[in-house]
């Protein structure tokens, strides 16, 4: 039950986007200088707005964190977004400048042989890319935005591969805001953002190799669940979906599902043999499983990231209906209902209204 809970909470949809319908952005970022003298020297950090903050580092407007007054002039490398809340991005950032004191990334950074003190571009970027696959990131359908195609082609050439629902791209600052919703936030950076219920509105998820651009289609306003056959998955509720069958599921459905299939696969004592029998890790969220509809083998990050897609598709069809039915309503309203107009007044009352202004210029 705690690993169904923990799963369910992992498709909080309130990442990925700045439009309010798309929930709101926030992103880790690497800076690093463009000062010959402080060559290679970078900086991470926590945003909601990367065109508002790249800004602040460069001193153009007021406040920019103190430390990258010395790497002026300097320019923002890549970003990492898609998080669901706040919480979750600074704990990213911390173990992103962090890795030797953070449990989770330790590993991965003695690997690199990547310390806290490391400061290269190229070192942040191997070290970000392996972060994808540490858990409890590796579960989360985060995106990376390359804004140095130098760095890009560092993280495609020279670090490990990312997971196959994360989505990587190259462009401008106006790349990543037509792909966020065509604006961001106003919130600041250091204070709390209203978070508001919304979806990734990306259209394109990696599987297996194959590349997914279809939008699920939604059928009514709930769905059957395809892992518990239950109905009651709801046009803009919480789910997770499957980007090859287009079927949808509760959260905490498919990860029970997922949790069956890995304790399945596993051969039971009866029939194992001689010799030690494998775990089963107890972990808090499925790495993933098959589908329970068509069977293809899915990552619990895919099934995030497209049910947020179907979710964010249900939210705009949504309001489309209502500004039909609203705009329908109101005309309807507007044929049927006779225009007030003010009663003529009769030539009696007029005579009688010239002779009372005229008695009362009199006594005047």
């Amino acid at each position: 039950a705690e690993e169904e809970e923990v799963a369910a909470s992992m498709t909080d949809d309130r990442g990925g986007g700045a439009d309010p319908s798309l929930g709101a952005f926030y992103a880790c970022y690497l800076v690093g200088s463009l000062d010959p003298a402080m060559k290679g020297r970078s900086y991470v950090g926590f945003t909601v707005n990367p065109e508002r903050r790249i800004r602040q580092h460069n001193g153009v407007i007021a406040a920019g964190a103190r430390y990258t007054r010395r790497l002026r002039p300097c320019e923002m490398v890549l970003l990492v977004h898609g998080f669901p809340s706040k919480v979750q991005a600074l704990q990213f950032e911390w173990a992103w400048q962090k890795p030797a004191l953070s449990r989770a990334v330790r590993e991965a950074a003695r690997r690199l042989k990547v310390s806290d003190r490391s400061s290269s571009l190229a070192n942040k970027t191997r070290l970000v890319m392996a972060m994808l696959h540490v858990s409890p990131w590796r579960n989360l359908p985060l995106r990376v935005h390359f804004l140095n195609p130098e760095y890009a082609k560092l993280a495609k050439d020279k670090c490990d591969a990312p997971p196959e629902h994360v989505e990587v791209s190259v462009g401008d600052m106006d790349a990543l805001k037509r792909s966020v919703g065509g604006s961001f936030t106003d919130g600041k950076d250091l204070d709390d953002v209203k978070d508001d219920d919304g979806c990734d509105d990306s259209r394109v998820v990696t599987v297996d190799g194959d590349s997914v651009s279809e939008m699920p289609s939604i059928s009514g306003a709930r769905r059957r669940c395809a892992a518990c056959g239950g109905e009651g998955v709801r046009g803009v509720g919480a789910r997770v979906a499957c980007p090859r069958c287009d079927c949808v599921a509760h959260p905490r459905c498919m990860a029970s599902h997922f949790f069956a299939s890995c304790v399945a696969a596993v051969p039971s004592r009866k029939h194992a043999g001689p010799g030690p029998q494998p775990l089963i890790s107890r972990t808090l969220i499925p790495s993933g499983g098959p589908c329970p509809a068509c069977g293809a083998s899915l990552s619990w990050g895919a099934v995030v990231a497209a049910g947020r897609r179907t979710r964010a598709f249900a939210a705009v069809t949504h309001r489309a209906v209502t500004r039909r039915t609203t705009r329908g309503a109101s005309g309807a309203t507007s044929r049927t209902t006779p225009r007030a107009t003010s009663p003529t007044p009769s030539p009696t009352h007029s005579r009688a209204r010239s002779s009372q202004r005229t008695t009362t210029r009199h006594h005047s």
